[in-house]
C-alpha cells in the first residue's frame, strides 16, 4: 500500500474515496464539510441533514455528487458533547479504512480528521490518523493520501508522517 500526505483543497482530489468529517448532527458549516457542501451545491448537506444525530465514531457513505471521486465517507469523530479525543479519532479512521476496503476503493485521501473545527491538536491528531493507516492492511486499497489545507498543516503533517513509518518495523506490516 502506498501512504503518502499532499496538500491542496481536498475538493480538487481525484480518488475512489474522499474522506469528510461531519458532527453528529449532521452539519456542514465549518472547514472540510463546509467545503465539500460549497461544490455539491448545497443537496449533500441537505441528505446528511436527514440523518442525523450519528453516533461519533460512525461513517455515513454517499455518493459523490459533483466531485471527481465514486465515495465520500462521512466520518464523525466529535462526540455529542462537541470533544474530539484519539478514541474517536482513531476508530473513525480505522471504520473508513474498513468500509473503503469492503467497497473495494482503490484510493482514499483523508482530511485531518477532527483537527479544525473539532479543536483537537494537529500534530496529536494527524499521529493517530498515521498510525491507524500505517497499521491498515488492506486487500482493495493501494493508496492511501492524507492532505494538509495550508503549508504549515502539510508541513506538520509530513513531519508526523516520516516519523510513523520510520518508528515501525516494515516486517510488522507483512
Amino acid at each position: 500500500m502506498h501512504f503518502d500526505v499532499i496538500q491542496g483543497n481536498i475538493t480538487q482530489q481525484t480518488a475512489h474515496g474522499l474522506v469528510n468529517t461531519i458532527s453528529p448532527d449532521c452539519r456542514m458549516e465549518c472547514g472540510v464539510s463546509e467545503e465539500i457542501s460549497k461544490h455539491t451545491n448545497g443537496s449533500l448537506a441537505e441528505k446528511i441533514a436527514k440523518e442525523q444525530p450519528i453516533d461519533s465514531g460512525a461513517v455515513l457513505v454517499t455518493a459523490a455528487y459533483e466531485l471527481p471521486v465514486i465515495y465520500l465517507f462521512h466520518a464523525v469523530p466529535v462526540s455529542k458533547d462537541g470533544t474530539v479525543t484519539e478514541d474517536t479519532i482513531r476508530s473513525v479512521t480505522r471504520t473508513v479504512l474498513e468500509q473503503a476496503d469492503e467497497l473495494e476503493c482503490r484510493s482514499l485521501i483523508f482530511p485531518l480528521l477532527g483537527c479544525g473545527g473539532g479543536g483537537y491538536n494537529l500534530k496529536a491528531g494527524a499521529t493517530c490518523i498515521c498510525e491507524e493507516i500505517w497499521q491498515f492492511i488492506p486487500e482493495s486499497l493501494a493508496d492511501i493520501r492524507v492532505i494538509g489545507h495550508t503549508e504549515s498543516d502539510f508541513e506538520q503533517l509530513l513531519e508526523v508522517a516520516r516519523d510513523v513509518k520510520a518508528s515501525s518495523d516494515p516486517l510488522e506490516r507483512a
